[in-house]
């Protein structure tokens, strides 16, 4: 019963990262499909004011595309962490402060993880404030904003 008791709790930090991961990973492939539309609409060409825009926003969508990979790399290496610590709990031998240790290490990757995502959300309101201020700079972008007129029927 102990032992099942032990490996609980690796088990529960490895749902844990793995849905973190999963997120992460959705996020990774959210921003690089950004980018990739902001380079499209560069070589499309766009007015100077929308390639002013995307050019102010292309390095924070980098960064945050960098802290996203990180993050998913930490995960990766937290989960690989607590299931080793959960393989040697399995085996019935207490390995001394083997356990403790990895367990710590697995805390310490996942709290780095969750700091570079932090950051990167906090990095997503700057280009947010970026893009909103590109819609009160151009007329026809301006006008679409506003949503669909009124034509009088319902």
């Amino acid at each position: 019963m102990q032992q099942i008791s032990n490996a609980l709790a690796p088990v529960v930090l490895l749902s844990l990262t793995a849905l973190l991961m999963s997120n992460v990973g959705k996020r990774d492939a959210d921003l690089a499909l950004r980018i990739r539309c902001f380079t499209e609409e560069l070589r499309a060409g766009v007015s100077p004011r929308r390639r002013a825009s995307i050019r102010a926003q292309l390095p924070s969508f980098r960064l945050r595309l960098r802290l996203a990979q990180r993050a998913h790399l930490l995960f990766y290496c937290a989960e690989l962490v607590f299931t080793l610590m959960l393989i040697l709990l399995s085996l019935g031998k207490s390995h001394g402060s083997l356990e403790a240790w990895l367990l710590m290490l697995g805390l310490t990757l996942l709290m780095l993880a969750l700091a570079l995502e932090v950051i990167g959300l906090s990095l997503a309101g700057r280009t947010i404030s970026e893009e909103l201020t590109a819609i009160d700079l151009e007329p026809e972008t301006r006008q679409w904003a506003a949503g669909p007129r009124s034509t009088g029927s319902t």
